[in-house]
C-alpha cells in the first residue's frame, strides 16, 4: 500500500513540474488592436437581456416593463371609459378586462368580466359576491328588491356590502372589514360584471371614482375619440361626458367565446335561499330604481322638484336622480343627488375633490365652520360654492362653471347632492338648490 502512495505522489510531483515549465516554443504576443464597434461592451455579471439585446433593444424592453408597472397599459377591451383620477390600467386576464390599479392602494382589485349568454344569471353572480364576504344569499325577491339602474343602456342591479372577505380559492377570511361595490349588468348576448373590492378604509374614498368609472362607460361603435386606442380616456385627453356630449350608443357587448365558462376553481353558489342576517344593510325598496318616470322619488327618498327643473336621461347610471336646468344662450346645468354607503370620503374629502375639478385650493375641515349652511335632516349642512374651469373625470376643460354642493350623513350612507353648470345658470338657481336640499326626506 505504501508503495502505491509513493508511486501517486511521484506522479503527481512530476505533472506539477511539466506543468510550471515554460514550453520551448512559446512566444510572448506584444501586437495590439482595437476591439470592434460592433460588439457589445464587456460587463461583468451581466443578464442574459445585457449580453444578447442591443442597447436601443434593452433601453425599448425595460420602458414596456416600467410603463406595465405603473399601469400604462393600452386598453384592449371593446368599451370606452374614462380612467378615474389617480386610477391606471393594468394588465388585462381572461376574466378581468379592463383590468385597474386604484389609486395608491395595493389592496383593492376593481375590473369588468364579460361572460357569454346570461352567465350564470344575476341572481348567481350576486349571491357569489355574498359569499365571498360571509353574508347569507338573497332571496328571489330580495334580488328584485335591490338598487336598479341602467348601465350603458342596459339593466343591471347594484351591490353594495361589507363583510369579511374570502377570495376565489381561499380558505380564510381577512382579518378586516371589506367593501365589495359591484354592477351585475344583462345584455342581449352577454352579462356583464363590475366589481371593486377592499378594506373598507382604502375602498370607501374611491367610491365616488367607481360610480364615475361606471358613468362613463360606453361601447366604441359609430365613433372614435381620437386617442390611439380610441377607448380608455385619461385625464386631460379633452373627453367629456357631461350634459349635450351627444353620447346615447348602447353597446353590443362582445362575450366570450361561446364555450368558455366560469373558471373551473369557481367557488359554488349556494341555492339555499336563507333570509338576511338581521344587522344586515338596508335594502333599497323595489320603486328605487333610477329609470323611473317619477322625477321626484327614489332609492326610499323623496324631494321637491324645482319650477324649471327636469328629469335627465343623460345622467350617470349612478346616481339617484339627475335633474337639469336650462337658460337661453346657456348651456344647460345639472343637478343630481348620489347616496354612498358610509362615510364614503367624508365632507371635506369630496368638497376638495370638487374643488379641484374647478381649479381651486382645498379648505381645512375649520373653513367649513365659515360656510352658509342650509337645513338637511334636521342638520346645519355646509354649503360648498365655488366657481372658475371646471374639469370632469374626462379632464375637459369648461371655463366659467360654477359648484353647489352639500354632503350629510343620513342612517349610514352619505348623501351628495351637486349643482354644477355655466356660472349665469347656477347663480339663476341657486335659491332652488336650497330648497331642493332641504326637501329631501325618508319616503314614509
Amino acid at each position: 500500500m505504501k508503495t502505491l502512495f509513493l508511486r501517486v505522489g511521484m506522479i503527481c510531483a512530476m505533472l506539477n513540474v511539466l506543468a510550471c515549465s515554460e514550453p520551448a516554443d512559446r512566444e510572448p504576443i506584444t501586437e495590439t488592436s482595437e476591439r470592434s464597434t460592433y460588439r457589445f461592451p464587456i460587463k461583468p455579471n451581466a443578464t442574459s437581456d445585457e449580453r444578447f439585446l442591443s442597447p436601443d433593444q434593452l433601453k425599448e424592453k425595460k420602458a414596456a416593463e416600467l410603463a406595465a408597472a405603473n399601469g400604462n397599459v393600452r386598453n384592449t377591451s371593446p368599451y370606452h371609459f374614462d380612467v378615474p383620477q389617480g386610477w391606471a390600467l393594468i394588465a388585462p386576464t381572461q376574466f378581468r378586462n379592463p383590468n385597474f390599479k386604484v389609486g395608491s392602494s395595493d389592496k383593492i382589485q376593481c375590473y369588468m368580466t364579460t361572460l357569454s349568454g346570461d352567465g350564470g344569471g344575476i341572481a348567481s353572480n350576486v349571491n357569489r359576491w355574498y359569499a365571498q364576504l360571509g353574508l347569507e344569499p338573497l332571496s328571489e325577491e330580495e334580488i328584485e328588491a335591490l338598487t336598479s339602474v341602467k348601465v350603458m343602456g342596459y339593466p343591471a342591479r347594484i351591490v353594495n356590502i361589507s363583510g369579511k372577505f374570502k377570495g376565489m380559492g381561499s380558505e380564510t377570511e381577512t382579518d378586516v372589514n371589506y367593501r365589495l361595490l359591484g354592477a351585475v349588468i344583462q345584455a342581449p348576448d352577454s352579462l356583464i360584471t363590475i366589481k371593486m373590492t377592499g378594506p373598507e378604509s382604502d375602498t370607501l374614498p374611491e367610491l365616488s371614482n367607481f360610480a364615475g368609472f361606471v358613468d362613463s362607460l360606453h361601447s366604441g361603435e359609430g365613433h372614435s375619440h381620437g386617442d390611439e386606442d380610441g377607448q380608455a380616456h385619461g385625464p386631460g385627453d379633452g373627453h367629456g361626458h357631461g350634459p349635450g356630449d351627444g353620447h346615447n350608443h348602447p353597446p353590443t357587448a362582445p362575450p366570450l367565446s361561446g364555450d368558455e365558462k366560469m373558471p373551473a376553481d369557481h367557488p359554488p353558489i349556494g341555492g339555499a335561499q336563507k333570509p338576511m342576517p338581521a344587522d344586515h344593510p338596508p335594502i333599497p325598496s323595489a320603486d328605487s330604481s333610477t329609470s323611473s318616470e317619477d322625477p321626484a322619488s327614489g332609492g326610499g327618498y323623496v324631494w321637491d322638484v324645482p319650477e324649471g327643473w327636469t328629469k335627465s336621461d343623460t345622467g350617470s347610471s349612478m346616481r339617484l336622480i339627475t335633474l337639469s336646468m336650462t337658460m337661453e344662450d346657456q348651456e344647460p346645468g345639472e343637478c343630481y343627488i348620489v347616496i354612498l354607503p358610509g362615510a364614503a370620503g367624508g365632507r371635506l374629502g369630496n368638497y376638495n375633490r370638487w374643488l379641484a375639478q374647478l381649479g381651486n385650493t382645498p379648505i381645512t375641515e375649520a373653513d367649513l365652520g365659515e360656510f352658509p349652511t342650509v337645513k338637511m335632516f334636521d342638520q346645519d349642512i355646509p354649503v360648498l360654492s365655488c366657481e372658475g374651469s371646471y374639469r370632469g373625470m374626462s379632464g375637459g376643460e369648461k371655463a366659467g362653471y360654477m359648484l353647489l354642493g352639500t354632503s350629510v350623513e343620513h342612517e349610514g350612507q352619505s348623501i351628495f347632492v351637486k349643482l354644477i353648470g355655466p356660472k349665469a345658470v347656477v347663480l339663476a338657481n341657486q335659491k332652488q338648490f336650497e330648497a331642493f336640499c332641504t326637501s329631501l326626506k325618508v319616503k314614509s
